[in-house]
């Protein structure tokens, strides 16, 4: 099965502003993982909050036999007040 990388344009999130972001070790299938937090929250915090991603991304890929189809990367954003109100964008869901 091949996955194809275009999607719909609501699905793209962009984020701008000094953030503190942490790189994922633990690469599920080999895909970039990065976590981004407003300027002030600790990386401790914020690898911490995220810690479960891989896990997560695993499991789902196992329960329903399909890998993640965006292969290029996978970054998360928590960020208060902001206007994404959790939107699962396809590769920077916002928090």
């Amino acid at each position: 099965m091949e996955f194809c990388t275009s999607y719909p344009s609501y699905l793209i999130c962009f984020a701008v502003g000094n953030f503190t972001s942490v790189i994922e070790e633990d690469h599920p299938n080999g895909i970039d993982m990065k976590y981004f937090g407003v300027e002030g929250i600790s990386p401790t915090n914020l690898s911490l909050t995220f810690s479960n991603t891989p896990s997560i991304m695993r499991y789902i890929e196992n329960k329903i036999g399909l890998p993640f189809p965006y292969k290029e990367k996978y970054y998360q954003l928590v960020c208060p007040l902001s206007v994404v109100s959790a939107m699962e964008n396809s590769t920077l869901p916002g928090l």
